[in-house]
């Protein structure tokens, strides 16, 4: 038991020779390769796109949707001191922040749609939960005023012997 080292008890890393080496990159080139491969065909990712209509909106859209778009200094600037170049740019420019505040529209509309119908489930299911504790408050009540009925009757039944 004295003579036996462990591995986590030795400190100073491992010497690899060359042959170690190359078989470690090999290995490493393999699994490289293999998930490149997954990562290049993505068969569920495209079934779920062609089934939503392509109209699939991921996580990093919908950061690209909160976004702003930013105004360069030399926007700011007069029509008359720009130059043609600079004109069409700031066109270009407003094109896009129009097209990007409709898309963002959109987006904030079909937000508050889904949560609206969310709200609307939870306050169906929230009725129905009081619906049916307010069955079972009435169930108990009348068992309970069912036993009083058989208490009264046995007091009466006691004071007639």
């Amino acid at each position: 038991m004295i003579f036996e080292v462990a591995d986590d008890e030795i400190k100073v890393e491992k010497y690899l020779t060359k042959e170690e080496k190359a078989r470690l990159a090999e290995i490493e080139a393999k699994r490289l390769a293999r998930e490149a491969l997954l990562k290049g065909d993505n068969v569920g990712q495209r079934g779920l796109k062609a089934m939503m209509g392509g109209e699939l909106v991921f996580k990093k859209d919908k950061n690209l949707l909160e976004m702003e778009l930013v105004r360069e200094d030399w926007m700011s600037k007069p029509d008359e001191e720009m130059t043609e170049d600079e004109k069409q740019r700031y066109r270009d420019f407003l094109q896009k922040e129009k097209e990007f505040k409709e898309k963002q529209r959109k987006a904030w509309e079909f937000t508050l749609k889904n949560v609206k119908n969310e709200i609307q489930e939870i306050e169906i299911k929230f009725e129905e939960r009081i619906l049916q504790i307010y069955k079972k408050r009435l169930f108990y009540e009348h068992r309970i005023y069912e036993q009083e009925l058989y208490i009264i009757r046995l007091i009466i039944m006691m004071h007639e012997v």
